[in-house]
């Protein structure tokens, strides 16, 4: 099965080769998303589509703050499945305890770095290095995978952050260092330049846990990823709070379809991830969302459509960038019946036009929807042929920005 098609245009030479592990927060940070509330079985269900993509790792709660937290964690070590199962503590001897007990393998050890942050809990510097060096201590002791996860890293002043980081791995007890872009400030040149700096500067495994706020959030991963760090935070979709976290799908599908990096992860679980996600938060991912949205595979304009009639059952990577089988998502219009033994091939509507001609001295039509009024223009000194369209003059002239 073709893939995609290739373009000479990525630099897919300076990523082959490279190591990644995804580490999932869905049911952690992702649960922190609006108006989201996963009960236990919930999570059970989730994690268990995540072991079916074949993740690495999950962080699967907190279980300090929460008892249901403390179960799920709990659960999923004794199910012994082929992923490492984290949890999440703040800086407290008894809250590190609390995430081995569950039977957690590793431990995100998570502390604020930026001045703002700790000074308005009353903490000075001194405080946060020594409650960090006594937390990694009695995480190693626990046997635990110990990851310091400094807040808001990516704001921090770097001479803040260089004391805390070097005064805290110095003990011997860090095994890994998150690079955390808590609001999703940070641009790819940015990421990737921070993430070659920590590693150079402290020595350690870097783990990348971005934000999605301006939309950057897999390109900033990927970043990271060419630049050294090998542990990659995401979650299904990107759900998370805000603008979301990282969407796993979409970095795995970059990583291997782009850049030619092997992940382990199987893509063709990604859509069923994505809808199981749905059905447990109530709620539904925009339909041309990158890789597990629903229409991504629906074509409306007749032009489009026409030409993936004629191509669609002998190379559909012409008309869509990669084929729907890689992703797990249910055929496009017109396939073959052989691609998909015992189902009807599915047939789609095709919208054969939006604008139709001016009628003489009419002004212009355009379909606002099945069942809905059209909305004319006869007066061209508008500047846009649709009156519901603002009008945005620039440099350049006169645009709708619709």
């Amino acid at each position: 099965m073709e893939r995609l098609i290739k373009t000479c245009l990525n630099p897919t030479a300076e990523y082959r080769g490279l190591k990644m592990k995804i580490h999932d927060v869905t049911l952690r940070d992702g649960e922190q998303q609006a108006n989201f509330a996963f009960r236990r079985e919930d999570k059970l269900r989730i994690a268990e589509a995540l072991v079916e993509m074949g993740v690495h790792r999950i962080e699967a709660g907190m279980p300090a703050v929460s008892a249901e937290d403390a179960r799920v964690v709990k659960e999923l070590a004794a199910r012994k499945c082929p992923v490492e199962v984290f949890a999440l503590s703040r800086m407290v001897p008894d809250d590190i305890r609390a995430c081995a007990d569950c039977g957690a393998q590793g431990v995100i050890l998570e502390i604020p770095a930026t001045p703002y942050l700790y000074e308005a809990l009353g903490w000075s510097l001194d405080q946060i290095i020594e409650m960090s060096i006594r937390g990694v201590q009695v995480a190693k002791e626990c046997g635990l995978y110990t990851v310091l996860f400094p807040i808001d890293g990516s704001r921090c002043d770097p001479e803040i952050f260089d004391k805390l980081v070097s005064r805290v791995a110095g003990t011997g007890n860090v095994d890994a260092l998150a690079a955390v872009d808590t609001l999703g400030v940070l641009t790819p040149e940015g990421a990737g330049a921070w993430v070659r700096n920590l590693r150079e500067k402290h020595g350690l495994p870097i783990e990348a846990h971005f934000h999605n706020d301006f939309g950057l959030g897999t390109a900033n991963t990927l970043a990271a990823l060419k630049n050294g760090a090998e542990t990659l935070h995401v979650t299904i979709g990107g759900v998370g709070e805000r603008a979301g976290n990282v969407s796993c799908q979409e970095v795995v599908a970059a990583a291997e379809l782009l850049y030619d990096v092997q992940s382990g992860i199987d893509l063709s679980k990604s859509w069923q991830a994505a809808r199981t996600l749905e059905d447990a938060a109530q709620f539904e991912f925009p339909v041309n969302k990158p890789i597990v949205g629903k229409s991504l595979f629906r074509l409306e304009t007749g032009v489009a459509a026409s030409f993936a009639e004629k191509v669609i059952g002998t190379r559909p990577t012409v008309i869509f960038p990669f084929h729907w089988n890689v992703v797990g998502a249910p055929p496009p219009l017109r396939c073959r019946e052989e691609e998909r033994p015992g189902l009807a091939p599915p047939v789609l509507p095709v919208r054969r036009s939006f604008v139709h001609r001016r009628p003489p001295g009419k002004g212009f039509t355009r379909h606002q929807g099945v069942g809905q009024p059209k909305s004319t223009c006869a007066d061209p000194s508008r500047g846009s042929r649709d009156p519901g369209r603002r009008t945005v003059r620039s440099l350049n002239g006169t645009c709708g920005d619709g």
